[in-house]
Protein backbone atom coordinates (compact mmCIF):
# COMPACT_ATOMS: atom_id res chain seq x y z
CA UNK A 1 0.00 0.00 0.00
CA UNK A 2 2.62 2.44 0.57
CA UNK A 3 4.11 1.34 -3.15
CA UNK A 4 0.56 3.80 -3.54
CA UNK A 5 0.91 6.37 -1.19
CA UNK A 6 4.34 7.53 -2.40
CA UNK A 7 3.53 7.59 -6.13
CA UNK A 8 5.02 5.82 -9.11
CA UNK A 9 7.95 7.40 -10.55
CA UNK A 10 8.97 7.07 -14.08
CA UNK A 11 11.52 3.92 -13.27
CA UNK A 12 9.12 1.77 -12.10
CA UNK A 13 6.13 2.96 -14.77
CA UNK A 14 9.03 1.92 -17.35
CA UNK A 15 9.62 -1.38 -15.61
CA UNK A 16 5.57 -2.04 -15.13
CA UNK A 17 5.79 -1.64 -19.93
CA UNK A 18 9.06 -3.51 -20.18
CA UNK A 19 7.53 -6.54 -18.29
CA UNK A 20 3.66 -6.06 -19.66
CA UNK A 21 5.40 -6.23 -22.92
CA UNK A 22 7.75 -8.96 -22.40
CA UNK A 23 4.36 -10.38 -21.16
CA UNK A 24 2.74 -9.90 -24.11
CA UNK A 25 5.67 -10.82 -26.57
CA UNK A 26 6.17 -14.35 -24.88
CA UNK A 27 2.16 -15.10 -25.27
CA UNK A 28 1.40 -13.25 -28.82
CA UNK A 29 5.35 -15.82 -29.71
CA UNK A 30 3.30 -19.09 -28.86
CA UNK A 31 0.04 -17.56 -30.34
CA UNK A 32 1.60 -16.62 -33.83
CA UNK A 33 3.91 -18.82 -34.32
CA UNK A 34 5.56 -17.76 -37.11
CA UNK A 35 7.41 -20.65 -38.96
CA UNK A 36 10.75 -19.13 -39.06
CA UNK A 37 14.09 -20.87 -37.60
CA UNK A 38 15.28 -19.62 -34.15
CA UNK A 39 17.92 -17.90 -35.59
CA UNK A 40 16.58 -16.06 -38.18
CA UNK A 41 13.91 -15.15 -35.76
CA UNK A 42 16.76 -13.65 -33.47
CA UNK A 43 18.22 -12.02 -36.39
CA UNK A 44 15.30 -9.83 -37.03
CA UNK A 45 14.73 -9.39 -33.27
CA UNK A 46 18.29 -7.76 -33.05
CA UNK A 47 17.85 -5.88 -36.57
CA UNK A 48 14.72 -4.13 -35.11
CA UNK A 49 16.54 -3.04 -31.82
CA UNK A 50 19.47 -1.73 -33.42
CA UNK A 51 17.24 0.41 -35.98
CA UNK A 52 15.50 1.43 -32.72
CA UNK A 53 18.44 2.20 -30.59
CA UNK A 54 20.88 3.04 -32.94
CA UNK A 55 19.09 7.05 -32.75
CA UNK A 56 19.88 7.50 -28.99
CA UNK A 57 23.37 6.36 -29.16
CA UNK A 58 24.07 8.36 -32.04
CA UNK A 59 23.07 11.65 -30.08
CA UNK A 60 24.46 10.34 -26.70
CA UNK A 61 27.14 12.77 -25.83
CA UNK A 62 29.30 10.87 -23.53
CA UNK A 63 29.41 7.02 -25.62
CA UNK A 64 33.15 6.18 -25.63
CA UNK A 65 34.42 2.70 -25.90
CA UNK A 66 37.61 1.74 -24.24
CA UNK A 67 39.68 -0.45 -23.08
CA UNK A 68 37.97 -0.47 -19.49
CA UNK A 69 34.84 -1.02 -20.75
CA UNK A 70 35.17 -3.92 -23.86
CA UNK A 71 34.46 -6.39 -22.34
CA UNK A 72 31.37 -4.96 -20.83
CA UNK A 73 29.72 -4.33 -24.18
CA UNK A 74 31.25 -7.90 -25.52
CA UNK A 75 29.38 -9.65 -22.43
CA UNK A 76 26.21 -7.60 -22.78
CA UNK A 77 25.99 -8.10 -26.87
CA UNK A 78 27.19 -11.31 -27.14
CA UNK A 79 25.86 -13.68 -24.00
CA UNK A 80 23.17 -11.49 -22.25
CA UNK A 81 21.94 -10.23 -25.74
CA UNK A 82 22.32 -13.21 -28.42
CA UNK A 83 22.74 -16.43 -26.42
CA UNK A 84 20.30 -15.73 -23.63
CA UNK A 85 17.50 -14.19 -26.07
CA UNK A 86 18.25 -17.50 -28.49
CA UNK A 87 18.00 -19.81 -25.73
CA UNK A 88 14.64 -17.65 -24.86
CA UNK A 89 13.33 -18.27 -27.86
CA UNK A 90 14.21 -21.67 -27.71
CA UNK A 91 12.24 -22.24 -24.25
CA UNK A 92 8.93 -21.04 -25.85
CA UNK A 93 9.07 -23.26 -28.47
CA UNK A 94 9.69 -26.11 -26.49
CA UNK A 95 8.36 -26.01 -23.36
CA UNK A 96 5.44 -23.09 -24.55
CA UNK A 97 5.29 -19.79 -23.10
CA UNK A 98 3.27 -20.29 -19.39
CA UNK A 99 6.29 -22.60 -18.50
CA UNK A 100 8.97 -20.47 -19.90
CA UNK A 101 7.50 -17.42 -18.01
CA UNK A 102 7.40 -19.25 -14.72
CA UNK A 103 10.72 -20.30 -14.89
CA UNK A 104 11.69 -16.73 -16.29
CA UNK A 105 11.41 -15.91 -12.23
CA UNK A 106 14.22 -18.03 -11.59
CA UNK A 107 16.28 -15.40 -13.63
CA UNK A 108 16.82 -13.63 -10.07
CA UNK A 109 18.11 -15.59 -8.21
CA UNK A 110 20.67 -16.34 -10.77
CA UNK A 111 21.39 -12.88 -10.93
CA UNK A 112 21.95 -12.37 -6.85
CA UNK A 113 24.30 -15.55 -7.11
CA UNK A 114 26.28 -14.57 -9.95
CA UNK A 115 26.90 -11.15 -7.98
CA UNK A 116 27.69 -12.57 -4.73
CA UNK A 117 30.43 -15.11 -6.58
CA UNK A 118 32.04 -12.50 -8.97
CA UNK A 119 31.21 -9.39 -7.52
CA UNK A 120 31.53 -9.51 -4.07
CA UNK A 121 28.16 -8.60 -3.12
CA UNK A 122 26.76 -9.27 0.54
CA UNK A 123 24.19 -12.13 0.68
CA UNK A 124 21.43 -10.57 2.61
CA UNK A 125 18.44 -12.27 3.82
CA UNK A 126 15.95 -10.49 1.57
CA UNK A 127 17.74 -12.15 -1.32
CA UNK A 128 17.29 -15.29 0.21
CA UNK A 129 13.82 -14.57 0.67
CA UNK A 130 13.16 -13.53 -2.72
CA UNK A 131 15.25 -16.48 -3.65
CA UNK A 132 13.02 -19.08 -1.27
CA UNK A 133 9.77 -17.63 -2.94
CA UNK A 134 10.55 -17.95 -6.69
CA UNK A 135 12.02 -21.27 -6.24
CA UNK A 136 8.87 -22.32 -4.58
CA UNK A 137 6.60 -20.78 -7.01
CA UNK A 138 7.87 -22.47 -10.11
CA UNK A 139 8.09 -25.44 -8.03
CA UNK A 140 4.08 -25.52 -7.14
CA UNK A 141 3.58 -23.75 -10.52
CA UNK A 142 4.83 -26.87 -12.01
CA UNK A 143 3.38 -29.41 -9.14
CA UNK A 144 0.00 -28.24 -8.88
CA UNK A 145 -1.87 -30.18 -11.94
CA UNK A 146 -5.61 -29.14 -13.22
CA UNK A 147 -8.15 -31.26 -14.67
CA UNK A 148 -8.21 -30.98 -18.49
CA UNK A 149 -12.01 -31.74 -18.94
CA UNK A 150 -13.79 -29.41 -16.88
CA UNK A 151 -17.64 -29.77 -17.07
CA UNK A 152 -19.17 -26.44 -17.47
Amino acid sequence: MIFFMQGINSGQLLMLIAALSYSLYGVLTKHWAIPLPNWQSLYIQISFAVILLLPNFLLAKTVEITAANINLILFAGIAASLIATYLRIQGIFQLGANTTSIFMNLALVFIAIIAVLFLNEKMHSYHLIGGGVSATRCYFSEAITYPTDAAF
